[in-house]
């Protein structure tokens, strides 16, 4: 019974390496989408100072919206992926940037 036990546990644990892994390999993507939407976001700003709070209200309840269609395997690849992001904004220093709306 412990060896099967250990041989899921061992597999789990592949599967879950994997998601890290590619996550991983997606940070440098993920930094450069982020860019890309925070100049966006800049700019639509420099246009109307209250769009942006707009927006952030419109891109959060459409996240939501679409939450409720991911499982929960999906649910945990989106952890990862937020987890990288916030990574990419905390920057090379590592140390915690605070929570920034456009």
């Amino acid at each position: 019974m412990r060896a099967c036990r250990d041989k899921a546990e061992a597999k789990r644990e592949f599967h879950w390496q994997a998601v890290t892994e590619a996550v991983g390999r997606m940070k440098s993507e993920l930094a450069a989408a982020s860019e890309a939407a925070h100049k966006a976001m800049d700019a639509d700003a420099e246009a109307s100072p209250d769009y942006s709070d707009l927006v952030y209200t419109i891109e959060l309840g459409n996240l939501v919206a679409s939450l409720s269609l991911l499982c929960a395997p999906d649910l945990a690849v989106l952890c990862a992926i937020v987890t990288a992001l916030d990574e990419a904004h905390d920057g090379e220093s590592g140390k915690k940037q605070p929570p920034h709306r456009h």
